[in-house]
């Protein structure tokens, strides 16, 4: 799909928020790296409501932080997602994953 992601990160709360804007697919994937794994240390919460497109690579790349974040002692969990992104988590089989604790 496009290369048009933004990521507003919000480091002064704890949890730390993340809100993703745009399209998460394998042109974008670097962004979400390299935005997030510097966290992983600590506990991120993930809003992808306004994500409009989520695709494979952008699973694995949520997925891959997440087991970073628990081996570093943080977290990663996607606190809301839009009906098309949750639907995509959900065909996946991952939407318990990434939601979970």
């Amino acid at each position: 799909m496009g290369t048009d992601l933004r990521i507003d990160v919000l480091a002064g709360i704890r949890p730390v928020l993340a809100r993703m804007h745009g399209e998460l697919d394998l042109h974008t994937c670097p962004e979400v790296i390299a935005a997030l794994a510097p966290l992983s240390g600590t506990q991120v919460e993930l809003d992808l409501e306004p994500l409009s497109f989520l695709d494979s690579s952008g699973i694995g790349t949520l997925l891959a932080l997440r087991t970073a974040a628990l081996r570093a002692g943080g977290g990663l969990r996607v606190i809301a997602c839009s009906p098309l992104v949750g639907r995509t988590l959900d065909l996946a089989g991952c939407r318990h994953v990434l939601t979970g604790p």
